[in-house]
């Protein structure tokens, strides 16, 4: 069943796994458990961290405007994208697509396009497997020290101490 959610988020909710790590969730081996109970428990447990990461990225499914922005930065994370180049996507001025996506979510809009991109960030810097610089790159960040400095600013982290402190825990 866990197997199947996985499968149904992959399709519908793709950018989740730029973002999460639903790896608990996947690696399980059933016979750890010991009752129903437990399952149960670890089954509310997987489906209310899913939707609490879809609730928290994609906010303000009412509005097909807000909606279709949501969508667009989560689908070209490794963009450079600012409000003028969302505003023209839509084909809206950006004064109004600011204030309306504001109103809407509650965030300003380029703090969710990096909120979005240091999440995307932590996870490859988790894996270990790329340079700082890669991870800039790979996020649209035409500068790694300007990445560095908004990834401390989210982490309170410099990336190389974030990536340390997953490489020490393996």
């Amino acid at each position: 069943m866990i197997f199947n959610i996985s499968h149904f988020i992959d399709i519908h909710y793709g950018f989740i796994n730029k973002i999460y790590d639903f790896s608990e969730f996947t690696n399980i081996n059933m016979s750890d458990f010991n009752s129903k109970e437990e399952i149960k428990a670890y089954f509310i447990k997987f489906v209310t961290s899913v939707l609490d990461v879809v609730k928290e990225y994609k906010p303000a499914q009412s509005n097909p405007l807000i909606k279709k922005a949501c969508e667009y930065v989560l689908g070209n994370i490794e963009q450079d994208i600012t409000l003028l180049s969302i505003a023209e996507y839509l084909n809206i001025s950006k004064n109004y697509f600011c204030s309306l996506f504001k109103q809407e979510t509650g965030y300003n809009f380029l703090e969710y396009v990096t909120k979005i991109k240091m999440e995307w960030a932590k996870m490859l810097l988790k894996e270990g497997n790329y340079k700082t610089y890669e991870v800039s790159e790979m996020l649209g960040y035409r500068e790694a020290s300007y990445f560095s400095r908004l990834f401390r600013k989210y982490t309170n982290q410099s990336p190389a101490e974030y990536r340390k402190s997953f490489q020490n825990q393996k």
